[in-house]
């Protein structure tokens, strides 16, 4: 970012920088929506799950909270490889 030397004050951003920070704002609460109602997905079939597995409260929370940690362990191994290759 450029400064102006007498001011002090950051200059404002050209057009098409400010494009790019809503363009990625906008991926990354689309985003962010996605994984949130992927789990409220598996969040809201727990009866069907309950039903399907013929387990108790405790067993299906396991289900619950071991989907959510592989999902997010896939998305952050996804992030990671991007970012090494």
């Amino acid at each position: 970012m450029e400064y102006q030397a007498l001011t002090g004050r950051q200059a404002s951003a050209s057009p098409s920088v400010a494009g790019y920070r809503w363009w990625s704002l906008t991926v990354i609460l689309f985003a962010t929506f996605m994984a949130i109602l992927d789990v409220f997905v598996v969040n809201v079939s727990i009866p069907d799950i309950k039903k399907g597995l013929s387990s108790t409260d405790g067993q299906v929370e396991w289900v619950v909270t071991s989907y959510t940690i592989a999902y997010a362990c896939s998305i952050g191994d996804r992030r990671c490889h991007e970012k090494n290759t």
